[in-house]
Protein backbone atom coordinates (compact mmCIF):
# COMPACT_ATOMS: atom_id res chain seq x y z
CA UNK A 1 0.00 0.00 0.00
CA UNK A 2 2.81 2.45 0.86
CA UNK A 3 4.27 1.98 -2.61
CA UNK A 4 1.02 3.18 -4.19
CA UNK A 5 0.61 6.07 -1.73
CA UNK A 6 4.15 7.27 -2.41
CA UNK A 7 3.17 8.09 -6.00
CA UNK A 8 0.93 10.93 -4.79
CA UNK A 9 1.46 14.19 -2.86
CA UNK A 10 -1.76 14.20 -0.82
CA UNK A 11 -3.94 11.26 0.23
CA UNK A 12 -7.34 11.79 1.91
CA UNK A 13 -8.76 8.93 3.96
CA UNK A 14 -12.40 8.90 5.09
CA UNK A 15 -14.06 7.15 8.01
CA UNK A 16 -10.97 6.77 10.21
CA UNK A 17 -11.88 5.27 13.58
CA UNK A 18 -10.04 5.54 16.92
CA UNK A 19 -7.30 3.01 16.14
CA UNK A 20 -4.79 4.73 13.87
CA UNK A 21 -2.02 2.15 14.23
CA UNK A 22 -2.19 1.23 10.53
CA UNK A 23 -1.75 4.90 9.58
CA UNK A 24 1.26 5.25 11.88
CA UNK A 25 2.81 2.08 10.49
CA UNK A 26 2.24 3.35 6.96
CA UNK A 27 3.98 6.63 7.84
CA UNK A 28 7.01 4.70 9.09
CA UNK A 29 7.23 2.85 5.78
CA UNK A 30 6.76 6.05 3.74
CA UNK A 31 9.59 7.80 5.56
CA UNK A 32 10.25 11.08 7.31
CA UNK A 33 9.17 13.24 4.37
CA UNK A 34 5.51 12.30 4.99
CA UNK A 35 3.16 13.77 7.61
CA UNK A 36 -0.27 12.95 8.98
CA UNK A 37 -3.11 15.37 9.71
CA UNK A 38 -6.22 14.16 11.55
CA UNK A 39 -9.48 16.05 11.98
CA UNK A 40 -11.39 16.01 15.24
CA UNK A 41 -13.62 13.01 15.86
CA UNK A 42 -17.20 13.60 14.76
CA UNK A 43 -19.34 13.27 17.89
CA UNK A 44 -22.88 11.93 18.11
CA UNK A 45 -24.74 9.21 16.26
CA UNK A 46 -24.38 10.84 12.87
CA UNK A 47 -20.60 11.17 13.23
CA UNK A 48 -20.14 7.54 14.24
CA UNK A 49 -16.87 8.43 16.03
CA UNK A 50 -15.09 8.87 12.70
CA UNK A 51 -12.65 11.46 11.39
CA UNK A 52 -10.73 12.34 8.23
CA UNK A 53 -7.02 11.73 7.78
CA UNK A 54 -4.63 13.29 5.31
CA UNK A 55 -1.22 11.91 4.40
CA UNK A 56 0.94 14.60 2.84
CA UNK A 57 4.34 14.44 1.24
CA UNK A 58 6.89 17.23 1.70
CA UNK A 59 7.00 17.32 -2.07
CA UNK A 60 3.62 19.06 -1.96
CA UNK A 61 4.75 22.72 -2.22
CA UNK A 62 1.98 24.37 -0.16
CA UNK A 63 2.28 21.88 2.67
CA UNK A 64 6.00 22.53 3.14
CA UNK A 65 5.24 26.16 4.06
CA UNK A 66 2.94 25.17 6.94
CA UNK A 67 4.78 22.17 8.36
CA UNK A 68 5.83 22.66 11.95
Amino acid sequence: MAEIISRFDVIAIQEVKANIRALRDTLKVLGSNWSLILTDVAKGDSGNGERMAYLMSDHYPLWAEFRV
